[in-house]
């Protein structure tokens, strides 16, 4: 396989860092970030399930036990929620649901897809709260948007 091809390959195991698959009897390791332009569901990536796998790098010699690492994400490229990285400027306004909470602040998944961060916000808010949210700033080069909190919603789930 070369640099930029795009195979078929099966989950052989999940791992905290990343993603191990198999194809013809060789491994493609993916790390974490490379395995969806959103979050992980780890219901999908079970034994056996297959993806169409990008090839980012092939190793001459099998380095712990890897012969080439790949991009599930790259093989999707419909999924990218930067696609068109010109709807992130600064003062857009987008619909998100709260995914995480983290002790820098609100993590947001807008609209499109895209993840966000509202720093240091003095809200509690819990997961799965409707916001609106503006963009105070975006790196479109890291894929980073800080926003601003403007409203919420608090959306109560079955467990609570």
């Amino acid at each position: 396989m070369q640099r930029g091809e795009i195979v078929l390959a099966k989950v052989k195991s999940l791992e905290e860092y990343g993603l191990y698959l198999e194809y013809k009897e060789k491994v493609i390791f993916v790390t974490i970030v490379n395995i969806t332009w959103t979050e992980i569901d780890r219901e999908k990536c079970q034994h056996n399930t297959e993806y169409k796998v990008k090839i980012i790098k092939s190793f001459k010699e099998a380095y712990r036990g890897v012969d080439y690492l790949g991009s599930i994400k790259d093989a999707y490229p419909e999924g990218n929620p930067w696609k068109d990285e010109s709807i992130y400027h600064v003062g857009a306004k987008f619909s998100g649901t709260v995914v995480r909470i983290a002790e820098y602040g609100i993590i947001v998944r807008l609209s499109t897809d895209a993840i966000g961060l509202v720093k240091y916000s003095q809200e509690k808010l819990p997961i799965h709260s409707h916001v609106m949210v503006e963009v105070v700033d975006a790196d479109i080069d890291k894929k980073r948007i800080l926003l601003k909190l403007l409203s919420c919603e608090i959306r109560m789930t079955n467990n609570g």
